[in-house]
């Protein structure tokens, strides 16, 4: 699926009629579940690089930092049977200028003639030109973004709600409704959850370690701006 594919089959799963939420708003859960499944699930990238008779190269341009971690290195690349050098013979070296690291090897200098493969994470890319999710885990993000939404169509709701006669019928839907999405939001944490995580349902390692910092609340998506001051009239 396109992005734009991905935000209609999200506007279609949380059922908001009343475009409580526009469009800005779930493309912004969007991109933060694909944040969180580049987290549960990292894109595996292989950069080729020529040597140059050093032992010092730049990072592939893929390469993000505090996200990309090295999986492998293969050198020297275009064997018949794939070598790998072991870890420890390179690193990631920061002399503390305020560069951003290189590749160092450490007991090797790959010459002209050499080159040798890079095998790293990195995030996974969902925009209008392309989308490096797998077609079997779209869903699954796309489950997550809407449990993100049905979130914050609960509070938006929930706000309406309040300082209304709690016997008008208008209150008792509101009500309602808050509690139809919470228990949505629910299930499809749920099931992305078991998706990503081949579980039970239960979060996947890297979200369960990683909540806190990657996984907004409701709440922090509110403080955040991503939706503004439309009410329930």
């Amino acid at each position: 699926m396109t992005k734009a594919e991905m935000l209609v089959k999200l506007h279609q799963v949380i059922q908001d009629d009343t475009d409580l939420l526009d469009n800005t708003d779930r493309t912004a859960f969007l991109d933060e579940a694909v944040k969180v499944y580049s987290k549960d699930s990292p894109r595996e990238v292989s950069d080729s690089i020529t040597g140059d008779g050093t032992y010092e190269y730049a990072l592939p341009t893929d390469w993000v930092e505090e996200f990309s971690s090295l999986l492998a290195i293969e050198y020297p690349a275009g064997e018949q049977i794939p070598t790998y050098i072991d870890s420890s013979r390179v690193t990631l070296y920061d002399d503390g200028d305020g560069d951003a690291r290189v590749l160092r090897f450490l007991y090797d200098t790959p010459a002209a003639t050499e080159s040798f493969v890079v095998v790293h994470t990195a995030p996974h890319t969902c925009s209008t030109a392309t989308n490096t999710i797998p077609v079997n885990d779209q869903d699954a993000v796309i489950n997550l973004a809407a449990a993100y939404c049905c979130n914050a169509l609960a509070l938006k709701l929930a706000q309406s709600a309040r300082g209304k006669d709690p016997n008008l019928s208008e209150t008792v839907y509101l009500w309602r409704s808050v509690n139809r999405y919470r228990e949505m939001a629910e299930r499809l944490e749920a099931s992305y959850s078991k998706q990503v995580g081949g579980g039970d349902g239960g979060p996947p390692a890297a979200l369960a370690s990683a909540r806190t910092i990657t996984r907004p609340s409701w709440r922090g998506a509110l403080a955040a701006g991503y939706f503004r001051d439309r009410t329930v009239s």
